[in-house]
């Protein structure tokens, strides 16, 4: 997933857009958190809320400030393209690497990803199917979670960040072809999700 948005910049911008928000100082004044357990543009439209928020505000000795949930982002993938084979290069792949001697599957994907783009990630539940690719070699994909570390695509022309529809505009690597389906299933579910 992307790097989070900067919420104190998007609530900023929100508040200098909204009419009705009442700004009062906190000093020598009760204070009060009203939380909403939704997101701001869910709760805004909320009268009820808008109500309490107004009859908080309106007592001179109280200050009420309000508390959303944090607005959703549309869930990405993040995809690599490659810089070789020649026959390969500029096709767009999940990355990932070879699994060494005495390594499980899930340490060599943090490895590969620490060495090829520069993160560290938990390594989650698979994605899919095995893909063959010769009679000794199996593909697995993997759902990972970006836990540190900066973007650098150190064995890669480019990195880019993608959303369910746009998965079939790429040039894939054939193998990686086969989770298409799955993955775009992962990122729809996802976001219908959260609609709810």
């Amino acid at each position: 997933m992307p790097p989070p948005i900067d919420q104190r910049r998007a609530a900023r911008d929100t508040l200098a857009r909204e009419v009705g928000y009442v700004q009062k100082p906190h000093v020598d004044r009760m204070r009060v958190g009203l939380a909403f357990p939704n997101t701001y543009f869910v709760g805004m439209s909320n009268l009820g809320f808008q109500t309490v928020y107004r009859l908080f505000n309106e007592h001179p000795g109280t200050v009420c400030e309000r508390v959303f949930l944090p607005p959703k982002q549309e869930l990405q993938t993040l995809v690599a393209q490659r810089a070789r084979p020649p026959e390969l290069a500029g096709c767009w792949e999940l990355p990932g690497g070879k699994v060494a001697d005495g390594e499980t599957d899930q340490v060599a994907l943090a490895r590969e990803l620490d060495e090829e783009l520069g993160i560290t990630v938990i390594v989650g539940e698979r994605l899919g199917a095995d893909v063959p690719l010769n009679a000794t070699t199996v593909l697995r994909a993997y759902r990972v979670t970006w836990t540190g570390g900066t973007l650098h695509p150190h064995d890669h022309r480019s990195l880019r960040w993608v959303s369910a529809t746009e998965l079939d505009g790429l040039d894939w690597v054939p193998a990686d072809t086969a989770w298409l389906p799955e993955l775009r299933r992962a990122l729809s579910i996802q976001k219908a999700a959260d609609r709810q």
